[in-house]
């Protein structure tokens, strides 16, 4: 048996208004929010202890281009 939890999700115009409280439910809950504008998904909110860590790793050890 699998669970599966629904994630959060957020108007682009509300979190524009409700930033703060966004952020800090963010963060106090791990859980990430995913923004909309239109109703599609345009960007996902994730608190920095659940960012994966290869995904890191990757993007310290990129040079940036000249």
């Amino acid at each position: 048996m699998s669970l599966v939890m629904k994630q959060e999700s957020i108007p682009a115009a509300l979190l524009k208004t409700q930033l703060a409280a966004v952020l800090d439910a963010v963060s106090e809950s791990g859980s990430p929010v995913l923004v909309t504008r239109s109703g599609k998904p345009i960007a996902r909110l994730v608190p920095v202890d659940n960012e994966n860590p290869l995904k890191r790793a990757v993007r310290f050890q990129r040079r940036p281009r000249r």
